[in-house]
């Protein structure tokens, strides 16, 4: 049997890329691009697009873009979507309903997606109209597939409240009740489970994808709508996240209504990371300071939690007492995602500069990050009588 599937993999620049018959890298936020990529991938700025709207739609930018300028010519049975750093493991999809995701190292994936090249994928997907990736939990401020075991597990509504923004929540209720009023009931079924099939991972007969993407941005356009002027930092990725839970509202409503054979599928979440945290170790071990910098730069091209390696940056110039550096990495970190210890390396950092309005303000931050350190509080006085001692004014 001839292999009938396409699956976009998002992309964004300069992360590692893979490529097959099947499996096609799809430029996500191609409007941004000073100049195209190396690589011949498909580019979601090209035809109708919305690839300007990417910093608050994420991967959904390149959603749209097969939406528009793929599905009504498609000649394969099914079409879907995974990334650069979630990948399925097509061949095992089952009707199993179950938690399933491994982590592997990128070069141990690479070896592995190499070898796909030669199955046919159709035949594992031919039972089903509709994949999805294995059930995640909601833990903490994060998904994770293990269902913790102390109750600390949320709702989607819960979640959504806790740690993104509650205005696209009320919109999207809004717009379902005007509108879509049959999807009120499975949204409400939706957002008070604890789990959920997550990462806009999803891959259907090419009819029903159709049929989800203009049911969703439909209701985006009008979530929009309603909310007026939302491109601003508020907003940065929100539409990207409230659109995980899309398809479970839409399979909530049609999948029984509709007979609909679900398959749910592993996962792969590719760790482009420890390899590169591994040499900074030892660089850093062996005073190569600068070394361990240059690996800790590779692997914020390839990371979500940019803050992290920031810090990290920021923390190694501080031990070079190179202290412009370091306040300008803190304050990457600082500007990707307010957190205490980029305000604490900005303090330390100023002071030692003899800046000490600044380590007093970040200083102040710190403490209203974490308001029960005692230290801090010290610490204010003690830049407080630099400030105002007219011998560092």
């Amino acid at each position: 049997m001839k292999n009938s599937v396409k699956i976009f993999v998002s992309y964004h620049k300069d992360m590692p890329y893979f490529e097959s018959d099947i499996f096609k890298p799809l430029f996500c936020g191609a409007e941004k691009l000073t100049k195209k990529p190396k690589h011949a991938f498909l580019l979601d700025n090209e035809g109708i697009n919305i690839s300007d709207k990417n910093i608050f739609y994420s991967e959904l930018t390149g959603h749209y873009w097969v939406l528009k300028n793929y599905l009504d010519t498609a000649k394969e049975d099914y079409v879907g979507f995974c990334h650069y750093r979630r990948f399925w493991d097509i061949l095992n999809v089952s009707k199993g309903d179950y938690p399933c995701a491994y982590g592997v190292k990128y070069q141990g994936f690479k070896k592995l997606f190499n070898k796909w090249k030669k199955y046919d994928i159709t035949g594992a997907l031919s039972d089903f109209d509709v994949i999805l990736p294995c059930r995640s939990y909601f833990t903490g401020s994060i998904i994770n597939p293990i269902k913790p075991a102390d109750g600390s597990e949320h709702t989607f509504r819960e979640y959504f409240k806790l740690f993104h923004v509650e205005k696209l929540h009320s919109a999207l209720i809004d717009v379902l009740k005007e509108d879509y009023q049959d999807y009120v009931k499975p949204a409400d079924t939706v957002f008070d489970r604890d789990f959920m099939y997550p990462y806009n991972m999803y891959i259907m007969k090419t009819c029903l994808l159709k049929e989800f993407l203009t049911f969703m941005f439909d209701i985006f356009e009008k979530i929009e709508n309603k909310l007026g002027n939302f491109k601003t930092p508020e907003y940065y990725r929100q539409f990207g996240f409230l659109s995980e839970i899309m398809v479970n509202i839409w399979l909530q409503k049609n999948a029984d209504e509709r007979n609909l054979k679900i398959g749910y599928c592993p996962f792969y979440m590719l760790d482009f990371e420890t390899s590169y945290l591994e040499n900074a170790a030892l660089f850093k071990e062996a005073g190569e300071f600068e070394k361990a910098i240059k690996e800790l730069l590779k692997i914020i091209k390839y990371t979500d939690n940019k803050t992290k390696y920031f810090n990290l940056i920021a923390q190694l110039y501080f031990a070079k007492k190179d202290f412009k550096n370091s306040v300008k990495y803190a304050q990457k970190g600082f500007e990707n995602s307010v957190n205490a210890l980029s305000c604490l390396i900005l303090s330390d950092s100023y002071e030692h500069l003899n800046d000490y309005q600044q380590a007093y303000s970040f200083t102040e931050k710190a403490l209203y990050l974490m308001p029960e350190d005692k230290a801090l509080l010290n610490k204010l006085v003690y830049l407080s009588e630099k400030i105002n001692n007219p011998a560092h004014k």
